[in-house]
């Protein structure tokens, strides 16, 4: 059996509550990663990893 709480929510206030910008905002963070590395393993990395993924530095 479960000792703690689970608590369901965003992990950080995304700052407004226009339902469309709610529903995409995520697809949004995700273009930004993809387009700010250069290596196609980690672009696919940035859109298919688990979250919080993130390409290792000076690999």
């Amino acid at each position: 059996m479960e000792s703690e709480q689970v608590v369901h929510g965003l992990t950080k206030n995304i700052g407004t509550r226009t339902p469309l910008r709610v529903a995409f905002h995520e697809y949004a963070a995700a273009w930004r990663d993809v387009r700010a590395v250069r290596r196609r393993r980690d672009k696919a990395g940035c859109l298919f990893g688990p979250p919080g993924w993130s390409p290792k530095a000076g690999a």
